[in-house]
């Protein structure tokens, strides 16, 4: 189970750097986007946690930038977290635009991947990254309603620093 330093905090973005929405554990949380019936049953049945799954996040996807939510997740200071990969999903319209954010103490890499396809299946991404402090993730969907999901890979361990 991941530990989390504080709540996620939740804003408005400006831009898609700023992330999507999130969950940790097993429990779903969703955007405020609009979502067909059918988006929100993917949702809701879509099981990606688990296994070497540090965080997930989902949400139907933005329909407009001004409209873009953000979430920010960052792992307790005692633990370290490395990232291995990214799994996107999609379902819905033709495709989305999707970023993943990671965060370090001392760097940040921020991957966007465009034109995602909504075929149900997982698009991997390679990211790897040691001492992450934080993920993020955000998407939108210029062809309509879709609903969108990130797992990030990886392990996490005690900090060596106290």
């Amino acid at each position: 189970m991941n530990r989390l330093r504080g709540p996620a905090v939740i804003g408005a973005a400006l831009t898609v750097l700023s992330g999507g929405i999130a969950l940790s554990g097993c429990t779903a949380q969703h955007s405020q986007s609009d979502t067909s019936e059918e988006v929100q049953q993917w949702l809701d049945d879509l099981d990606i946690d688990g296994g070497d799954v540090l965080t997930s996040f989902r949400g139907g996807a933005a329909l407009d930038w001004g409209d873009l939510d953000a979430i920010h997740v960052a792992f307790a200071d005692d633990i370290d977290a490395s990232v291995s990969h990214a799994d996107v999903y999609c379902f819905g319209e033709d495709r989305v635009s999707v970023e993943v954010r990671l965060e370090g103490a001392t760097s940040a890499t921020t991957l966007r991947e465009e034109d995602v396809p909504c075929d149900e299946s997982p698009h991997t991404i390679d990211l790897t990254m040691d001492g992450v402090s934080a993920v993020g993730a955000s998407a939108i969907s210029l062809e309509g309603a879709a609903g969108w999901a990130v797992a990030v890979h990886g392990t996490e361990s005690p900090s060596a620093e106290k």
